[in-house]
């Protein structure tokens, strides 16, 4: 029977690396490295604000958002629950986003999900 396991991994190991290789893969106009990641808490975009991973940031009306399928996105496109990656600035005590690019479900955040 161990044999036959064994076995069965040789065959579907070719399978499932391509799988983690391409979770990572992000578009050509996303850059090689974010501030930070994170997944949205809450967002109010009449507030000018927004939470991520229990951090409260100003998100101002200029804010850059980046999607998958296209260079410029809107602020309504962003939800509850999305992976994003992130820019800011501080200002004063409070930070300040100046991008967010919209992440796939599958890009690893590299910690407690």
């Amino acid at each position: 029977m161990k044999k036959r396991s064994l076995s069965l991994a040789a065959l579907f190991l070719p399978l499932i690396l391509p799988v983690g290789l391409l979770a990572a893969q992000l578009p050509s106009h996303y850059p090689d490295h974010f501030d930070n990641v994170g997944i949205i808490d809450d967002i109010d975009a009449r507030q000018s604000r927004i939470v991520i991973y229990d951090t409260l940031m100003r998100l101002p009306a200029g804010v850059a958002v980046h999607s998958p399928s296209r260079q410029v996105g809107l602020v309504s496109e962003l939800r509850k629950g999305m992976k994003v990656g992130y820019s800011y600035r501080r200002e004063n005590r409070s930070k300040n986003l100046t991008d967010i690019w919209i992440l796939p479900g599958n890009y690893p955040l590299g910690g407690d999900e």
